[in-house]
């Protein structure tokens, strides 16, 4: 029980720290939006730093999660283990650095073949730019891991929102003088700023920095290392079959696309990240002593939790698309054309949400239980179909069509993984959950889908609150250990908003 309460609690510091990061987020997001709109120069951007991104999170999250069950099983020694990948770490990126800045342009023209001159010649101007990004930005996810592993989730959390200020700042007084290249800058900076506070989060840890023995840590993690690799791999070629249908439409559809990923990325930062940051160690822990039971329970919880979570904000999110993004980008160089696409865009990813939230819980669980396998699986699955579907898609929809055939495809792979986890969960009890709490959102989505054009504010706003008491009332008649579930977590934080 004191275990239940300590990640209780553990999982609202998370989530309140993550919220702070989302609105942080936003600023950023919306800072860009000023500066540079639905733009060739954002849309270029996108291209050169996609790359930067997915490596900075697909190797180190790889050898992260890796490193992980190899840490529960010698907590004894996990200091001496973290501060030999550590230093692995820092000239593996060192390396990819130098690389990306000699090699990158080839990269960018193969995934942008449907730029026009002006945007290819700045996609490829900003790889010199966004390759140093990738040694600061590719420690400090796996510090960040690291610190969280100990349970020391306040000040790697709290990075993340220093992170999002330092670029704010850095684009207010460098984007007006220095163009577009003020915004590699700004990530670096901003990079920089938080892997300096996650690494001050493992003071006292006794981590120290090595090399001898780093053969024998890799070998350990082997068996996850290799599966992991080839799953991330596919997760980029993923992302560069969504980037290059875009790089064949209009200028700005990207960046239109790119900003209504960043609003549904919130909640699944909010819900989905809490979550996934507090189960991953007791699951690994649980996995590791040959816990089946409390590995079923947290794993269950989780996806359940996660899924009325993510179900109730894309619900709002389709209701709400228009009036969000006006909120949010609707000034300086972002328009109302602009605004238009983005809120349209934002109705097929929201309903990807819950996906996502699921996904991610399902990917600790996975590595976990030790079977990677069951990612490479249904994303192997996934890709081609993403591949037909997105171009079909693309070809008779435009950008919407690129963003439904994403979704169709995620729900694929989550599908997969779930139905290959079912020894891990408790399958009656999660599907009876969704399939009730995916009513809702489907018909919210369809609803706005149809009548987007006839429905004004007072009407979005109404509707989006009739949904929230249909959420609740599905939970309290029919879902009664999810409401003792929220009602645990509700008291959690009033006790914590007390005792502050």
């Amino acid at each position: 029980m004191s275990g239940g309460r300590s990640l209780a609690r553990a999982g609202v510091v998370v989530m309140f720290l993550n919220g702070a990061a989302i609105v942080a987020a936003f600023a950023r997001e919306a800072t860009i939006a000023y500066y540079y709109g639905a733009s060739a120069e954002l849309d270029a951007f996108s291209v050169a730093f996609s790359f930067v991104r997915t490596v900075t999170e697909i190797m180190p999250l790889t050898l992260g999660l890796a490193i992980i069950p190899v840490l529960a099983q010698q907590r004894e020694r996990s200091a001496e283990y973290i501060g030999i990948m550590a230093t692995w770490l820092l000239l593996l990126f060192g390396t990819l650095s130098v690389g990306y800045a000699l090699a990158g342009r080839y990269l960018v023209r193969l995934i942008s073949s449907g730029f026009d001159q002006h945007r290819a010649a700045l996609a490829e101007h900003f790889v010199w730019l966004v390759a140093p990004v990738i040694l600061v930005r590719g420690l400090l996810i796996p510090t960040k891991a690291f610190a969280n592993f100990f349970r020391r989730f306040t000040l790697a959390e709290l990075a993340r929102v220093v992170a999002s200020c330092a670029i704010v700042l850095t684009l207010v007084l460098l984007a007006q003088r220095w163009k577009g290249d003020a915004l590699p800058s700004a990530f670096a900076i901003g990079s920089g700023v938080a892997l300096i506070l996650t690494t001050a989060a493992l003071t006292g840890t006794g981590i120290k920095p090595g090399i001898k023995g780093g053969l024998a840590v890799f070998r350990q993690s082997a068996p996850l290392l290799g599966m992991l690799t080839v799953f991330f791999i596919l997760l980029y070629v993923r992302q560069a079959i969504n980037l290059f249908l875009f790089s064949q439409l209009e200028e700005g559809v990207l960046s239109s696309a790119r900003y209504a990923a960043s609003v549904i990325s919130v909640p699944i930062a909010l819900v989905g990240g809490a979550i996934a940051t507090v189960i991953f160690p007791e699951i690994a822990v649980a996995a590791a002593d040959g816990n089946k039971v409390r590995v079923q329970d947290v794993a269950t919880r989780a996806v359940i939790l996660g899924f009325l979570g993510g179900a109730v904000a894309a619900t709002l999110l389709c209701l709400l698309n228009l009036p969000i993004i006006r909120l949010l980008f609707q000034r300086g160089r972002f328009g109302a054309e602009a605004t238009r696409l983005t809120a349209l865009l934002v109705v097929p990813f929201a309903v990807s949400v819950p996906l996502g939230i699921i996904w991610g819980i399902l990917q600790r669980v996975s590595i976990s239980v030790g079977r990677t396998w069951w990612l490479v699986a249904s994303i192997s699955v996934s890709l081609p179909l993403q591949a037909v579907l997105g171009w079909a898609f693309m070809r008779a929809f435009g950008a919407l069509g690129i963003v439904t055939a994403h979704t169709i495809c995620l729900a694929v792979t989550v599908s997969i993984v779930f139905w290959a986890s079912r020894r891990w969960l408790e399958m009656k009890k999660a599907l009876l959950c969704i399939a009730m709490l995916s009513c809702p959102m489907l018909a919210g989505a369809f609803f706005v889908g149809f009548c987007r054009s006839h429905l004004g504010l007072f009407l979005r706003i109404a509707l989006a609150a009739a949904a929230v008491v249909l959420y609740i009332g599905i939970v309290r008649l029919f879902l009664r250990s999810v409401w003792k579930d929220l009602r645990y977590l509700l008291r959690s934080i009033t006790q914590r908003g007390n005792a502050r």
